[in-house]
Protein backbone atom coordinates (compact mmCIF):
# COMPACT_ATOMS: atom_id res chain seq x y z
CA UNK A 1 0.00 0.00 0.00
CA UNK A 2 1.24 3.73 -1.35
CA UNK A 3 0.79 6.21 0.87
CA UNK A 4 -1.57 8.77 0.21
CA UNK A 5 0.50 12.47 -0.20
CA UNK A 6 -1.00 14.80 2.68
CA UNK A 7 -3.24 17.33 1.32
CA UNK A 8 -3.29 20.49 3.49
CA UNK A 9 -6.64 22.19 3.16
CA UNK A 10 -5.99 26.06 2.58
CA UNK A 11 -8.85 26.74 5.23
CA UNK A 12 -6.77 24.78 7.97
CA UNK A 13 -3.07 26.65 7.36
CA UNK A 14 -5.12 30.11 7.66
CA UNK A 15 -6.35 28.84 11.08
CA UNK A 16 -2.94 27.71 11.65
CA UNK A 17 -1.52 31.59 10.84
CA UNK A 18 -3.87 33.54 12.51
CA UNK A 19 -3.59 31.28 15.57
CA UNK A 20 -0.27 32.11 15.74
CA UNK A 21 -0.79 35.64 14.96
CA UNK A 22 -3.13 36.09 17.23
CA UNK A 23 -0.87 34.17 19.96
CA UNK A 24 2.06 36.71 19.00
CA UNK A 25 -0.46 39.59 20.05
CA UNK A 26 -1.74 38.44 23.07
CA UNK A 27 1.81 37.20 23.97
CA UNK A 28 3.22 41.21 23.48
CA UNK A 29 0.58 42.21 25.20
CA UNK A 30 0.61 40.21 28.08
CA UNK A 31 3.78 40.98 28.20
CA UNK A 32 4.00 44.85 28.12
CA UNK A 33 0.87 44.23 30.79
CA UNK A 34 3.65 42.35 32.73
CA UNK A 35 6.31 44.77 32.75
CA UNK A 36 3.92 47.54 33.57
CA UNK A 37 1.91 45.98 36.18
CA UNK A 38 5.50 45.16 37.88
CA UNK A 39 6.45 48.69 38.21
CA UNK A 40 3.62 50.88 37.79
CA UNK A 41 4.46 51.82 41.71
CA UNK A 42 7.93 51.83 42.26
CA UNK A 43 8.88 54.37 44.21
CA UNK A 44 11.60 55.82 42.62
CA UNK A 45 11.63 57.15 39.10
CA UNK A 46 12.29 54.87 35.62
CA UNK A 47 13.43 58.22 33.53
CA UNK A 48 14.48 61.37 34.43
CA UNK A 49 11.79 63.64 33.45
CA UNK A 50 9.70 61.65 36.14
CA UNK A 51 10.50 63.82 39.54
CA UNK A 52 10.05 66.52 37.47
CA UNK A 53 6.73 65.73 36.43
CA UNK A 54 5.72 64.50 40.42
CA UNK A 55 7.02 68.25 41.63
CA UNK A 56 4.56 69.84 38.89
CA UNK A 57 1.92 67.59 40.37
CA UNK A 58 2.65 68.44 44.10
CA UNK A 59 2.71 72.36 43.31
CA UNK A 60 -0.83 71.54 41.69
CA UNK A 61 -2.23 69.98 45.19
CA UNK A 62 -0.43 72.30 46.96
CA UNK A 63 -2.60 74.98 44.85
CA UNK A 64 0.12 76.79 43.85
CA UNK A 65 0.46 77.70 39.64
CA UNK A 66 1.55 74.88 37.58
CA UNK A 67 3.78 77.78 35.27
CA UNK A 68 5.79 80.45 36.88
CA UNK A 69 8.75 82.47 35.62
CA UNK A 70 11.76 80.42 35.89
CA UNK A 71 13.45 80.86 40.10
CA UNK A 72 16.19 79.29 41.92
CA UNK A 73 13.32 76.98 43.62
CA UNK A 74 10.95 76.45 40.69
CA UNK A 75 11.43 75.66 37.01
CA UNK A 76 7.94 74.38 35.28
CA UNK A 77 8.15 72.45 32.83
CA UNK A 78 7.21 73.26 28.64
CA UNK A 79 4.88 70.18 28.22
CA UNK A 80 0.78 71.75 28.39
CA UNK A 81 -0.96 71.28 31.62
CA UNK A 82 -3.30 68.73 30.99
CA UNK A 83 -1.45 65.61 31.70
CA UNK A 84 -0.56 67.37 34.68
CA UNK A 85 -4.11 67.73 35.86
CA UNK A 86 -5.03 64.46 35.19
CA UNK A 87 -2.02 63.37 37.35
CA UNK A 88 -3.36 65.77 40.06
CA UNK A 89 -6.70 63.97 39.88
CA UNK A 90 -4.92 60.33 39.96
CA UNK A 91 -2.55 61.43 43.12
CA UNK A 92 -5.78 62.67 45.17
CA UNK A 93 -6.84 59.11 44.32
CA UNK A 94 -4.04 57.48 45.58
CA UNK A 95 -1.04 59.58 47.06
CA UNK A 96 1.26 61.77 45.47
CA UNK A 97 3.75 59.22 44.32
CA UNK A 98 5.13 58.64 40.68
CA UNK A 99 2.50 56.33 40.71
CA UNK A 100 -0.03 58.68 39.84
CA UNK A 101 1.41 59.86 37.04
CA UNK A 102 2.37 56.63 36.04
CA UNK A 103 -1.41 55.73 35.93
CA UNK A 104 -2.78 58.41 34.21
CA UNK A 105 0.27 57.24 31.30
CA UNK A 106 -0.85 53.32 31.26
CA UNK A 107 -4.75 54.25 31.00
CA UNK A 108 -3.78 56.47 28.37
CA UNK A 109 -1.93 53.71 26.87
CA UNK A 110 -4.98 51.41 27.03
CA UNK A 111 -6.79 53.96 25.89
CA UNK A 112 -4.74 54.19 22.94
CA UNK A 113 -5.02 50.24 22.39
CA UNK A 114 -8.76 50.99 22.45
CA UNK A 115 -9.54 52.89 19.95
CA UNK A 116 -7.27 50.81 17.57
CA UNK A 117 -9.13 47.93 18.47
CA UNK A 118 -12.46 49.84 17.52
CA UNK A 119 -11.40 52.15 14.44
CA UNK A 120 -9.88 48.51 13.01
CA UNK A 121 -12.97 46.48 13.73
CA UNK A 122 -15.26 49.34 11.95
CA UNK A 123 -13.46 49.58 9.11
CA UNK A 124 -12.57 46.03 8.67
CA UNK A 125 -15.50 44.38 10.77
CA UNK A 126 -12.97 41.81 11.44
CA UNK A 127 -11.66 41.10 14.94
CA UNK A 128 -8.48 39.22 14.02
CA UNK A 129 -7.65 42.51 12.38
CA UNK A 130 -8.87 44.84 15.09
CA UNK A 131 -6.14 42.48 17.27
CA UNK A 132 -4.18 42.82 14.65
CA UNK A 133 -3.96 46.33 14.77
CA UNK A 134 -3.88 46.25 19.50
CA UNK A 135 -0.59 43.81 18.79
CA UNK A 136 0.73 46.03 16.53
CA UNK A 137 0.75 49.00 18.89
CA UNK A 138 1.33 46.94 21.98
CA UNK A 139 4.66 45.23 19.99
CA UNK A 140 6.13 48.81 19.94
CA UNK A 141 6.41 48.60 23.59
CA UNK A 142 10.40 47.85 23.49
CA UNK A 143 10.98 49.55 20.57
CA UNK A 144 9.28 53.13 22.15
CA UNK A 145 11.91 53.28 25.08
CA UNK A 146 8.84 51.29 26.61
CA UNK A 147 6.98 54.93 27.59
CA UNK A 148 3.46 53.35 27.72
CA UNK A 149 3.37 54.02 31.69
CA UNK A 150 6.48 56.24 31.99
CA UNK A 151 5.56 59.22 34.03
CA UNK A 152 5.33 62.10 31.11
CA UNK A 153 2.65 63.40 28.93
CA UNK A 154 3.61 61.54 25.86
CA UNK A 155 1.50 59.09 25.84
CA UNK A 156 -1.16 60.65 27.05
CA UNK A 157 -0.99 63.00 24.08
CA UNK A 158 -1.07 60.02 21.72
CA UNK A 159 -4.19 59.19 23.47
CA UNK A 160 -6.14 62.39 23.36
CA UNK A 161 -4.78 62.55 19.53
CA UNK A 162 -5.94 59.16 18.94
CA UNK A 163 -9.35 59.68 20.42
CA UNK A 164 -10.07 63.15 18.33
CA UNK A 165 -9.10 61.45 15.09
CA UNK A 166 -11.83 58.34 15.93
CA UNK A 167 -14.61 61.00 16.85
CA UNK A 168 -13.17 63.11 13.55
CA UNK A 169 -14.02 60.21 11.59
CA UNK A 170 -16.36 59.65 8.89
Amino acid sequence: ITPRPIRLNSSWIEILLKGLIIAFCFAFTGFDLFLIFSRLFYPYQLEWMEGAGLVQVSRLLAGKAAYTPPSLDFVPLIYPPLFYYASTLAAKLIGLKFGALRLVSFLASAASALIIYLAVKEKTNSKFCAVLGVGCFTSTFMLTGQWFDIARPDMFAVGLSMLGIYLARD
